[in-house]
């Protein structure tokens, strides 16, 4: 055997390895992306009839929640991010639009408009209000449950002035019914939909002691 064919043969096994590595890391599985909101979860006619104006906004989340990734927790001080399992937009919008639907599904009736804070209508309101949040903590236990403690203040806005109305903690939770990323994001939705209505009920309650 000559000095050639040797080499042939000692880069043989080298080859077959960056190979099997190389289809390896070839079959990585697709990102999938996820949403708390849905179509039914956008602005209708409503925004465009006159009443209150509300604004739900800013609302600000912690850095660790701040990325694509969807965050869990395993362990008291644990937490993992899903490499393959991402939100589809914006963590902080996604809570802002749903929190959006359900004070106008808790407060049309009452004769208020809520838009998100950055959003400005054509509306002949006589009187506004702000609804600024603070996210503390926003994520689940796979096969648990989710947990959102979020600190949110009621302003009044009277031409060009604010006034805090009053300070709230809310700390919420909702059930993880199966051990799913798909449930996982359910229950977020719920716990963001257990917050506007805890909202609502405080809106109501200032705007009839403002009045």
């Amino acid at each position: 055997m000559n000095l050639k064919h040797t080499k042939i043969i000692r880069l043989f096994p080298a080859l077959t390895l960056l190979f099997l590595l190389s289809g390896c890391l070839g079959t990585s599985p697709p990102a999938r992306f996820y949403t708390m909101t849905s179509g039914e979860h956008s602005l209708g006619s409503e925004v465009t009839m006159s009443g209150k104006l509300i604004q739900v906004g800013p609302v600000e989340i912690p850095s660790y929640l701040d990325r694509p990734q969807i965050i869990t927790r395993t362990g008291q001080n644990e937490l993992v991010h899903a490499e393959f399992d991402r939100w589809a937009g914006s963590l902080s919008e996604e809570i802002t639009g749903l929190l959006v639907y359900e004070l106008n599904r808790c407060l049309t009736a009452e004769g208020f408009v809520v838009v998100p804070w950055r959003l400005s209508l054509n509306t002949d309101q006589r009187l506004a209000y702000r609804i600024p949040i603070r996210v503390i903590r926003f994520e689940g236990t796979p096969g648990k449950d989710v947990v959102l403690s979020a600190i949110w203040d009621m302003v009044v806005k009277n031409e060009d002035n604010e006034k805090s109305l009053l300070a709230v903690r809310s700390a919420i939770s909702a059930d993880i019914t199966e051990k799913s990323y798909e449930s996982l994001v359910s229950a977020m939705a719920k716990a963001v939909e257990k917050l506007g209505s805890e909202i609502a009920v405080k809106v109501i309650e200032q705007d009839g002691l403002n009045k």
